[in-house]
């Protein structure tokens, strides 16, 4: 009944919000003020946040021993507690901040670097293939190593968000080509936070108050991106440019060597997380499993 009702919700915000910004487009109504355009495209975008609650939570409640490859596939297809939740919140607030700031801002750096406008806007396009192999695929995979290796799934939040620092590192240096494989690494990597973060949340708070635990962690994305968007990007990329713009690696390098440095933050709390929940995994999450078996 109440997913029903949040899909219904969901449904009528992204009906309303895109169908107005369409019928202004082909000029059915008159042009609207900026703060009306600013409107509909929160009406668009908030329906996301119904549809993955719904979602989400439905799957990790009916497929409870195959949440990892149900979560990556509900994601990704369309894209003590109190210190567990602390630890994890702040894994993805490097992770997810750092990943919209990227994505953000792919196209001017790509223009700093001589990249043409074509290959950055193909930068941009691919990104969602990225997040889609990353969140299908971290899915099935800690499903495998926890069920067959019994390794306690935030370990792959180590790696991801290690490997994302990587990606940030890699396109801080802006050498030919690697904006392309930087992009590639942290888009991968977001993709991957997306399916493990919302199962790790249900195998160690379990899905009673999934939803809210859910959005109230995702809120360290938007918080994330505004801090390094706004506080590191574009305010070192200010300082760098001239009246003409900035080109060149020196643009950016120092914005994502700092972004770099905290997504590496982030993999030390997701692995103090890991260690943390390491014996209820092996006590709680497998006993269970073997009890079903």
């Amino acid at each position: 009944m109440w997913t029903r009702l949040v899909h219904l919700v969901g449904i009528i915000q992204c009906f309303l919000g895109y169908f107005l910004i369409w019928a202004f487009v082909i000029g059915l109504i008159t042009r609207p003020p900026v703060a009306a355009m600013c409107l509909f495209m929160l009406l668009a975008a908030h329906a996301m946040s119904f549809f993955n609650t719904a979602n989400v939570v439905t799957s990790v409640r009916n497929f409870p021993d195959h949440s990892g490859i149900a979560v990556g596939i509900m994601k990704e297809c369309p894209r003590e507690c109190g210190v567990l939740d602390f630890v994890l919140c702040h894994g993805v607030w490097h992770g997810f901040g750092a990943r919209f700031t990227t994505v953000n801002n792919l196209g001017q750096i790509g223009e700093s670097l001589g990249y043409s406008s074509s290959e950055a806007n193909t930068l941009v396009s691919l990104w969602s293939i990225w997040n889609f192999l990353g969140g299908f695929g971290a899915g099935y995979v800690s499903d495998h190593f926890l069920y067959v290796k019994r390794l306690a799934r935030p370990l792959f939040m180590v790696l991801t968000l290690a490997t994302m620092s990587v990606g940030n590192a890699v396109i801080a240096y802006g050498l030919p080509g690697t904006l392309y494989a930087g992009s590639i690494l942290v888009g991968v990597c977001y993709g991957s936070q997306w399916s493990l973060m919302p199962t790790i949340v249900s195998e160690i708070f379990g899905v009673r108050h999934m939803g809210t635990i859910f959005n109230t962690i995702t809120v360290a994305s938007p918080v994330g991106s505004c801090i390094f968007s706004m506080g590191v990007v574009g305010y070192i990329y200010d300082s760098e440019a001239s009246e003409s713009g900035c080109k060149g690696s020196h643009c950016f390098m120092l914005s994502f060597l700092i972004m770099a440095s905290a997504t590496l933050l982030g993999s030390l709390a997701a692995l103090a997380l890991f260690y943390r929940a390491k014996r209820f995994y092996s006590q709680v999450i497998l006993g269970r499993l073997l009890h079903s078996l």
